[in-house]
Formats: C-alpha cells, sequence, structure tokens
C-alpha cells in the first residue's frame, strides 16, 4: 500500500467520522452596544480570551480581541472583540463555526503537504532578484472572499522592505498578491526631540533597555546599514550623518510614542514593535510602511523624500499603525484602509499638537499632508490618503472644539470599536453611539462639528 493511497483512506475515515457529529457549517455575525440582550457568544471564545486592559485616567476598561483559528488553520477575516467595563458595553464578532466538511478533504492533504510544498513552490515561481520568502507557509481559509477556499499563503519580503502575501491553491496557482503593508537604565542619547527643522541636538535619557543595543522588551531597532548603533560608556553619541544616529533617532520617537499611549489611555502594546533603518541599503529608498509588528524605513531618495528616520511625524505614524493593529486590526486598502490611515494621522498630529505630517521629509511641498480641512463623507474619492483625511479632519476639528483630552477619548473609544470590517457607515455609527453618551455641553459641541461636516443633517 503506497503513501498516497494510505493518505486518501485516511482523509476518507477523517471525513466520514466528523460528518456524522458536526453540524452544518455556518457564519455568525454580531454587532452590540450595551442595549438589550447581548448576543450568544461564539464557540471556542471563552477558552482563548485573553483581556488587555486599557484606561483613561481612572476609568479602566477590558478589551478583548481575538483573532480565530480551526485546526491551526488561520481563519482570515474573522473576529472577535468586547470592550466592558463594570460590564459589557460592546460586542462585535464574525466567526466561523466550523471549516466546510467539502473542505476537509483538501485541508486533510494540505497539510501533508506543507513540509515540502513551499520548495516545490519556489522552484516552480521563482522569486525576482532580491526578494526571499520569510517567516513560515501558513494554511488560511478564506470565508469572506466570493470564492471560499483553502490556500497556502506565502510571505515574500523584497529589496527595499515591503512585504507581499502569496496566496496559492494546493496546485501552485497563485490566487493573488497583496501588499501587506531592559535594564541599563539613564543611557544618554543625542536627538532632535522635536526633529531637525523644530529643535537643537540635546541629550536625553533612553530607560529600560536590555543591554547595549537600542532593545527593550517593547521595543527593538534593528538596520540594513552596516553599522549598529550600540551604547559606548552608558551614551548613544553619533554625527548627525551617521546611520546610528538615525537608528537612536527612531528608537526616541517611537519609544515616546508608545509612552504617550501608555500614559494617556494606560495601553501597553501586546507584542513587541520592531523597527528597521535603511531599507534598501545601499540605496536609498522612499519605503516608509508598517506590517506584521514590524516598521520599515529608507533613507528617501532626497527627490521626495529625505532623511525619512529623522521626519518625528513620519516614524510616529508608523509606530501608530501597530497601536491600531493591536486593538482593531484594520485593514489596509478600501475604507478599513482609510479608517487605519486617519486615525493614524490624527493620533501623530494630537501627540504633536501640530496638523501638519511629512514637514522635516518631503521634499516637494512643505508638508506632505495636514489634517487641518473641512472635508464631509460626501468628498470620498476612494483614495486611500483623500479619504483618510475626512476621519482625521473630523477628529482635528472635534479637539478645537472640545479641547484635546475629549477628542482623544473620543478617537481612542471609537477606535477600541473599530474591528476588520469596519468602514465609514460604522464608524459614523460608533462616533455617534460615543458622542450620544458625553455630557450635555460635549455633546451640542461635538453634534455641531459633525453637522458642520455632513456627518449629520
Amino acid at each position: 500500500m503506497n503513501s498516497l493511497f494510505l493518505a486518501i483512506v485516511l482523509m476518507v475515515a477523517v471525513v466520514f467520522s466528523q460528518s456524522a457529529c458536526q453540524k452544518k457549517d455556518s457564519l455568525r455575525t454580531a454587532e452590540w452596544r450595551g442595549e438589550g440582550p447581548a448576543p450568544e457568544l461564539p464557540a471556542g471564545v471563552a477558552k482563548n480570551s485573553k483581556p488587555m486592559t486599557v484606561s483613561l485616567g481612572d476609568q479602566s476598561k477590558k478589551l478583548d480581541f481575538q483573532s480565530q483559528k480551526i485546526d491551526g488553520v488561520e481563519i482570515e477575516g474573522a473576529y472577535f472583540k468586547k470592550v466592558e467595563s463594570s460590564k459589557p458595553e460592546y460586542i462585535s464578532f464574525q466567526w466561523l463555526d466550523q471549516i466546510p466538511m467539502s473542505k476537509r478533504g483538501s485541508l486533510f492533504l494540505m497539510k501533508m503537504q506543507k513540509s515540502d510544498w513551499t520548495k516545490t513552490f519556489l522552484k516552480e515561481h521563482p522569486l525576482a532578484g532580491g526578494e526571499k520568502a520569510i517567516g513560515e507557509t501558513s494554511i488560511v481559509y478564506r470565508p469572506f472572499s466570493e470564492q471560499p477556499e483553502l490556500l497556502f499563503r506565502v510571505l515574500v519580503e523584497s529589496h527595499d522592505g515591503a512585504v507581499t502575501a502569496l496566496y496559492v491553491s494546493r496546485d501552485f496557482r497563485v490566487r493573488s498578491k497583496e501588499i501587506q503593508g531592559s535594564h541599563m537604565d539613564q543611557v544618554s542619547a543625542s536627538v532632535f526631540p522635536e526633529g531637525p527643522l523644530k529643535s537643537e541636538l540635546q541629550q536625553v535619557f533612553l530607560k529600560n533597555l536590555t543591554g547595549r543595543t537600542l532593545q527593550s522588551s517593547l521595543l527593538k531597532v534593528s538596520t540594513r546599514a552596516d553599522l549598529t548603533a550600540e551604547a559606548e560608556d552608558n551614551q548613544f553619541v553619533y554625527p548627525v550623518e551617521d546611520s546610528r544616529f538615525e537608528q537612536v533617532q527612531v528608537y526616541f520617537y517611537i519609544n515616546r510614542s508608545m509612552n504617550w499611549f501608555q500614559k494617556t489611555f494606560g495601553f501597553i502594546l501586546p507584542f513587541q514593535l520592531e523597527a528597521e533603518t535603511s531599507l534598501g541599503y545601499p540605496d536609498k529608498t522612499n519605503t516608509a510602511f508598517y506590517f506584521d509588528h514590524k516598521i520599515r524605513l529608507g533613507e528617501g531618495d532626497n527627490e521626495v523624500f529625505s532623511k525619512i528616520p529623522l521626519d518625528p511625524t513620519i516614524v510616529t505614524h508608523e509606530s501608530i499603525h501597530a497601536v491600531i493593529e493591536a486593538v482593531a486590526r484594520l485593514p489596509y486598502e478600501g475604507e478599513g484602509g482609510s479608517l487605519n490611515e486617519g486615525f493614524a494621522d490624527y493620533f501623530t498630529t494630537t501627540q504633536f499638537d501640530n496638523p501638519r505630517l511629512g514637514e522635516t521629509a518631503y521634499k516637494k511641498a512643505p508638508f506632505k499632508r495636514t489634517v487641518e480641512n473641512n472635508w464631509s463623507p460626501a468628498d470620498r474619492t476612494g483614495g486611500l490618503y483623500h479619504d483618510s483625511g475626512i476621519i482625521s479632519g473630523l477628529f482635528w476639528a472635534l479637539q478645537k472644539d472640545l479641547g484635546a483630552a475629549p477628542a482623544q477619548q473620543l478617537a481612542w473609544n471609537t477606535l477600541l470599536r473599530m474591528n476588520p470590517k469596519s468602514n465609514f457607515e460604522s464608524f459614523k455609527t460608533e462616533v455617534m453611539d460615543l458622542v450620544s453618551k458625553m455630557d450635555a455641553d460635549s455633546q451640542k459641541k461635538a453634534d455641531l462639528v459633525l453637522k458642520s461636516r455632513g456627518w449629520t443633517e
């Protein structure tokens, strides 16, 4: 009896043994905001619960946010989210009861193939020069696509650091390509606290480092350049032109941003964030994006961007995408992508109390974009960054009328209710619901802003 025949026999046995006891495949969804009876929770949620604690002032909330795996297979687009203080106030989920029986045979064979599958695929589909496969090939199920199917997912990193996910069938057909995108206390460093345009070089202290490099339990800075920053005599001091100076600057900006989220909302990233500089080295690239717990930054080509790591708004903006991933997992394209960018822009600009982004690095104009605008939902064009300005512009306008703290709280509580399928309509629903719970004076001011910007009539 050969191995293929044995595999088929085992596969049939598995399918028939499960078909007798499993209920009909189904997808469960819910959106609950504290009114009426809470929805019944999907199976498998409770045992995986690992809620985070977030707070604002003396108010503490718990955030339970889960993705779904079935038999080790990632269910793309599935999630469960619950926000509660003294009692649950928001529950949203999109959850699959089980992988359809019609897919079980393919899944069985894919698991058997997995160990050698990637090598065979890369032989049949050689990567371009400078590209490399990273991480482990995963088996994923995409139940929310037009044609739900089980696929292998291969992550490919290009020369300039961009990451693409290849979704490939068992017979090596590429279905789609998708851009994704301590304790050495009192170590001193020389940095521009507000960037080279708005501050002079100053000595600051970097706390909680775990060694001589730029690494703590929550943040790590690495580089593609030929020199890595290491502390000498408890100091990180380099010439401004040195690539190691950029590494120190990036650590300082991101660490400050994460401290702001901890101080303002009681939020700490549940994973270590990595930032890699000098993408494309020795070439100078305009790379600046976040994906999968990692920020990737190029030097800038000196035509469109220059000295990207020294721009506090660009580095901070990318770090905030990590926060958004942790609490909302908003997508990077479509309306959800515009929400993602809009939240990142607003939380960047409110940290600096400045509506402009990219003032230091962008070479084609005084700044790359601004959150100071009067755009309404009717002004949507489908452009990722244009439409993001509708979101960031709303919160910036609310900040002007309500003050920074109430606007920041509203933005944060709205973000806590976002999820992978959020769009402009669901964003509006959550903002309106949260505004309705404000004190009378704040609610009146917020309602006027919402009406003036076309969110209400």
